[in-house]
Parts: structure tokens; sequence; C-alpha cells
């Protein structure tokens, strides 16, 4: 079961993780697939990002988690998703989420994946990318969110 319900003033205290972002979007029908740094090179990112954006994944969009610092922006920890990639200039598209703060601008793809090496905190763990796409889902879909209440109010079907 997946705990999928997580409080704005949680996210907006301690931020979000790859993990929790990924059952978010489970919870929401998307499947999603969590690539952590350690586990891919500048070689392998690249061709993960050039076989999304010519759409041989299907629809599949690539979500990096980044630290702004390292891309000489201000803030610390950020999540938005790559809209393109430039192969003759080997550069990716950011379409920044907090459009207020940065528009969409384009980025090395070397140092958006430096960016993505950076440690969360002090425990090490790193940062990385996801990849959303639809999953197709047969029959009923139940999602559990922790309840405000302090007793489960029965149902009869």
């Amino acid at each position: 079961m997946l705990n999928c319900c997580v409080s704005l003033e949680e996210i907006k205290s301690e931020g979000i993780s790859l993990q929790k972002l990924a059952e978010l979007a489970r919870c929401n029908g998307a499947a999603c697939t969590i690539k952590n740094s350690e586990d891919f090179s500048l070689v392998n990112f690249r061709r993960i990002v050039r076989h999304i954006m010519q759409g041989e994944h299907g629809k599949a969009y690539l979500v990096a988690n980044y630290d702004r610092k390292t891309i000489g922006q201000t803030g610390g920890g950020h999540f938005s998703p790559i809209g393109s990639y430039n192969n003759d200039k080997d550069m990716v598209l950011v379409m920044d989420t907090a459009r207020f703060k940065y528009p969409p601008h384009w980025v090395p793809l070397s140092l958006i994946y430096e960016a993505m090496r950076t440690a969360v905190d002090a425990s090490g763990q790193r940062r990385g990318f996801l990849v959303f796409y639809r999953q197709e889902r047969k029959g009923l879909v139940f999602t559990v969110c922790r309840p405000a209440l302090k007793e489960w109010i029965q149902v009869n079907f």
C-alpha cells in the first residue's frame, strides 16, 4: 500500500524526495521510474535524454531533481521537467516550474548532470531524475491516503 497523501506544510518545510514524488505520481495514475545519480554516467544520461526527447519511449517525460546553485541560480534543490534537447549544442531546455523566478532556459547537459549529482543533505543521498509515463490500468483502482479522521468510516457496497 502506498501512503500518498503528503501535506503541503510538510513539503514546504522538509521538501520532497525522488521516492516520495514517484509515490505521489503513481497514486495519481502515472507510471514512474526513478534514477539516482550514482546509477548512471553522463554518457548514459545523454542517451536517455535523446531517447525520451525523440519520442522513442512513447509519451514519456523526464523530470530532473537538481541543485540550482550548481547551474548558477539562487535557491537549493529543485524539480523541473526537461522539455527538449539540442543535439548540436548538447543542451537541455529546462521548463522551470517556478516560472516567476526563471523562465524556460537552456542548460548544458553536462552541467545539469553535475547538478543532479549533488547531495540532498548531510546523509549523502544523491539527486537524480524521474521518467513519468501513462500507466494503463484496468478495473478499479483505489488510493489510500492518511486520513484526517481518527476512525475509519464503514462503507457498504
